[in-house]
């Protein structure tokens, strides 16, 4: 918006700040850690727990991946393309395991907002194939049309903006003109708006 409107001091400011996730990128565990008011890390002995208070709403696991203004960044900070989409597959491949919509799942949680993006993550390392392969998953395991169809609050229809775009295969990348393409599972769609 800044640079649209010419203000190019607001915008070097914004855009900035943007990057400042890096500052809480701990190198060697390749994990977001908090830090303590002098600078040091202060990092959890296991990043599974999604109650612990250094994190909001999730875990370490799940803000591991929170970076959707920056997703080439994110995976520059992993060391290599390869090591991303590795660690990725794991996060998806472990939140199998646990089949509840009742507790927050220490993986992917498909009702946290946080992890969202996530899956649309593996397009931006050329494996559209597992962006496919999980939002098919999820769907199939985390929305149904019974009672507790949703993985968790519905937040103004976000779970449910989520399900509707990745079934007709494609989602918005917020703060953008992107739109990430994916596995539909309709053979056709039609959308209608009002003039």
């Amino acid at each position: 918006m800044a640079k649209l409107l010419n203000k190019t001091d607001d915008f070097e400011k914004f855009s900035n700040s943007s990057k400042n996730y890096k500052n809480v990128w701990h190198p060697e565990k390749k994990f977001f850690c908090p830090k303590t008011s002098d600078g040091k890390w202060d990092c959890p002995e296991t990043w599974v727990n999604v109650f612990d208070s250094r994190y909001k709403e999730g875990d370490a696991w799940h803000y591991r991946w929170f970076v959707p203004h920056d997703p080439e960044g994110l995976i520059d900070l992993f060391g290599s393309v390869d090591y991303f989409v590795k660690e990725l597959d794991v996060f998806f491949s472990r939140s199998a395991l646990d089949t509840s919509n009742f507790l927050p799942n220490p993986y992917y949680w498909a009702g946290n907002e946080p992890d969202l993006f996530a899956v649309w993550l593996f397009n931006f390392a050329n494996r559209t194939d597992l962006t496919s392969k999980y939002t098919r998953e999820i769907i199939k395991r985390s929305y149904t049309t019974g009672p507790g169809g949703l993985a968790g609050n519905d937040d103004y229809g976000t779970l449910s903006a989520w399900y509707l775009f990745t079934t007709m295969g494609f989602y918005p990348q917020s703060g953008t003109t992107t739109y990430l393409i994916g596995s539909p599972i309709f053979d056709q769609i039609t959308i209608y708006r009002d003039a």
